[in-house]
């Protein structure tokens, strides 16, 4: 059987930049009542219902960069905070390196995976949360 090809489409380097501006103005974390009720937590893994509560955080999924959702209690329950231990990676909400030693906060994207955010992003990035 023949096939046929979907043709490519390139995206110019504004559109590429636009989308790139578009990225970076997108908060790490986002607090909201749900939608739609399809959403399902990224911990317990149960839809979040409708107009609950919910705290979104970027995750990279497929391919992409999307919000992974949690209810607002499996959230809260699961972050820690710690000290890094070997000086790599970054904050999630500032983008700054991490120092060795430097006081973090762990918090879930999914049941396998956390990610880490510094004292300075926690400040510009929970009063939104516990809002």
């Amino acid at each position: 059987p023949c096939r046929a090809r979907m043709p490519v489409l390139k995206a110019t380097k504004e559109e590429q930049d636009d989308k790139q501006k578009e990225y970076e103005n997108q908060p790490a974390m986002v607090v909201e009542a749900a939608k739609t009720g399809r959403a399902k937590c990224g911990v317990c893994c149960n839809k979040i219902a409708a107009e609950e509560q919910r705290v979104g955080c970027e995750a990279f999924k497929a391919g992409r960069i999307c919000m992974g959702w949690h209810h607002a209690k499996c959230f809260f329950e699961n972050c820690k905070v710690d000290h890094n231990t070997s000086g790599r990676g970054t904050c999630k909400v500032t983008k700054e390196a991490f120092t060795k030693g430097q006081l973090r906060l762990s918090f879930p994207i999914t049941k396998l995976t956390s990610s880490y955010a510094n004292m300075k992003g926690v400040e510009a990035a929970f009063p939104k949360v516990l809002e």
